[in-house]
């Protein structure tokens, strides 16, 4: 049978995926009142926002799931209906992207004994029993996450693409598209205010803050 969670997660890959693809191929209402607006580019689209968008988001939201679980919490992703309402309308009415899908949620620890390889306290003590640490390493393992994919989809723009002699312009735009929503994301959720990753891990710690955001907003106000 399958999880509630995979339920949630399939569910807003979806909804997410169409609303990107809606807005990157101009089928939108401004879009189609400007005479812009391309099915063929949508269709084009869909699967390539399916992958990046895949990789980008659920890869983000695995990442502060497993490291809850590590540290012994309860957590699961949980989908937020309203937020992809709003996302695949915002994208279809203006062409504008809404992503708030959802949430992990963190719950209690569990009373449990892990086997003595898997414990994180014998390896990195300084990370255990510390709320304030395991909550940060949460925080902060999405958005890593994001700048690896980021760092992977932009090595095979720049040396992979040019030894293609086929697929060029496919493979441009699946790997251009895919370096950009991971930095995006990645910098959206460092912003430190709000429900964000960004303030609880100013919170933790400024410094690791600092070097993981700075670079990003650089790279955004230089290209955007």
């Amino acid at each position: 049978m399958v999880s509630r969670e995979t339920k949630d997660i399939t569910i807003a890959w979806i909804a997410l995926s169409i609303a990107f693809a809606l807005a990157l191929s101009g089928l939108n209402l401004i879009g189609i009142f400007a005479g812009v607006a391309s099915l063929p580019l949508f269709i084009i689209m869909l699967p390539i926002s399916l992958f990046v968008v895949g990789t980008a988001f659920v890869f983000h939201e695995l990442g502060h799931r497993n490291v809850a679980r590590h540290f012994n919490y309860v957590a699961e992703f949980r989908k937020w209906n309203q937020g992809l309402m709003f996302a695949v309308g915002f994208a279809f009415l203006i062409g504008a992207i809404f992503a708030a899908p959802g949430a992990v949620y963190i719950g209690a620890k569990k009373k449990r004994n892990w086997e003595k390889e898997s414990r994180w306290d014998s390896e990195y003590p300084e990370y255990s029993g510390n709320s304030n640490n395991e909550l940060g390493l949460i925080s902060v393992a999405g958005v890593v996450i994001n700048i690896i994919l980021g760092f992977i989809f932009l090595a095979l723009l720049l040396f992979v693409v040019p030894l293609m002699n086929q697929f060029q312009y496919i493979l441009t735009m699946l790997f251009t598209l895919g370096y950009t929503i991971n930095f995006i994301l990645a910098g959206f959720n460092l912003l430190p205010f709000g429900p964000l990753d960004g303030k609880k891990v100013m919170q933790w710690n400024p410094i690791v803050w600092g070097i993981l955001f700075v670079p990003i907003a650089i790279w955004y106000f230089a290209f955007f």
